[in-house]
């Protein structure tokens, strides 16, 4: 503790050793003189001084589509959420590059071949953690179906050949 000539300033050092990992601290400064009077910081309430310290990531929750599947409907429902150790994390879900809307937990993939969902997270804290699904294809017509299933395509097409060729 240090005071100016004045006796009106008071500074404080604490080793930041003290708060290395990630949390919720809460510090309470308390100042006693030579008299034996106390008093605590004026510029927090009840003399606490409270603060986070986030260096990780948010963790990327998600189910009901995975990389390289193939969705037999007309639609398919992404459910996406994310939680972080210290604060709330906010997420972001794009199809194919384009903003899509996250209601309540919710993305719905629309029809399409090949698409590639990205899910970013970001808390409070600016940290921020990416999920990459591709090779998505959602349909309910069977030749759709057929063209976006890359091996079967590719070994009909291998078959066509042979026969072709006299095989």
């Amino acid at each position: 503790v240090k005071t100016n000539k004045q006796g009106n300033h008071t500074f404080y050092s604490i080793d930041k050793g003290n708060f290395s990992e990630d949390g919720i601290y809460t510090v309470n400064l308390v100042t006693k003189d030579r008299a034996g009077n106390t008093s605590e910081s004026k510029k927090a309430k009840n003399g606490k001084i409270k603060f986070a310290i986030d260096n990780a990531s948010p963790i990327i929750n998600y189910s009901g589509v995975e990389s390289e599947q193939l969705v037999r409907s007309k639609i398919a429902k992404l459910n996406v959420s994310a939680t972080d150790t210290v604060s709330n994390a906010s997420v972001r879900v794009t199809v194919n590059g384009e903003d899509t809307p996250v209601k309540d937990g919710e993305v719905v993939l629309h029809e399409g071949y090949n698409q590639t969902v990205v899910i970013t997270a970001t808390d409070k804290a600016g940290n921020v953690a990416t999920k990459k699904l591709t090779s998505i294809s959602v349909s309910d017509s069977p030749f759709a179906r057929f063209i976006a299933n890359k091996w079967l395509l590719a070994g009909s097409i291998a078959c066509i050949i042979l026969i072709a060729g006299g095989f």
